[in-house]
């Protein structure tokens, strides 16, 4: 059974998970916003899987936050299922327009199929809307410096490991290919990178990848 919320497919206890959250948060008037992404907000998150979300707050508390080292925010209370909490993190308004400009694919990708739970700025899912773009001004350097990096690892480095039983050098020679051969396929995809641990996941779903590539 799932519900259908913003759009997405949740799981009951995971929507629940989320209701708690903003019920206990948009009290404070320092939340500005919760924003759900990761698997929950993607409709692939499994029985277990943690909520993942951006909690946006004011400069201020910003500011007084990152000086007590306090800008991740993890709980238990309210997600009453096994393996559940709360996997976020503490940003500013500025953060989310920064992004649109100027965000790393990581941060990009990290907002694809995100929603608004809650907010007190209008025009907020508009804005979130924007940042998951591949930011196409980069795509042919990104080609070329990927595709350099395939044939630096994969030639000069492996061929010197090889001829010098480099065992160290060799097996982080093999693990460059994998992660610039992986961004060159991505970027000719028109695909953002999302970080190393997911990037096979996103690659086995591209429409346009070598025969045999994996």
């Amino acid at each position: 059974m799932y519900y259908h919320f913003k759009g997405v497919n949740l799981r009951p206890h995971h929507k629940d998970s989320i209701d708690y959250l903003v019920g206990r948060l948009s009290t404070d008037p320092s939340i500005l916003a919760i924003i759900i992404s990761g698997s929950v907000a993607k409709g692939v998150a499994r029985e277990d899987s943690d909520i993942d979300c951006y909690l946006v707050v004011s400069d201020d508390l910003f500011e007084e936050k990152k000086q007590r080292d306090q800008l991740f925010y993890f709980e238990r209370d309210g997600c009453d299922y096994p393996g559940g909490y709360y996997d976020g993190k503490i940003i500013p308004y500025r953060f989310l327009e920064a992004a649109v400009v100027r965000g790393s694919e990581p941060t990009r990708a990290s907002f694809d199929k995100a929603f608004v739970a809650f907010s007190r700025i209008s025009g907020m899912d508009d804005l979130i809307a924007k940042i998951p773009v591949y930011p196409e001004h980069n795509r042919e350097r990104n080609l070329q410096d990927f595709f350099a990096q395939v044939e630096l690892y994969g030639g000069y480095f492996a061929d010197r490991a090889i001829e010098q039983g480099n065992i160290y050098l060799l097996i982080h020679a093999i693990g460059q290919v994998a992660l610039f051969s992986g961004r060159l396929v991505l970027a000719y995809n028109r695909v953002l990178f999302p970080c190393h641990k997911s990037m096979t996941s996103v690659l086995r779903t591209l429409p346009h990848i070598p025969e045999r590539y994996f």
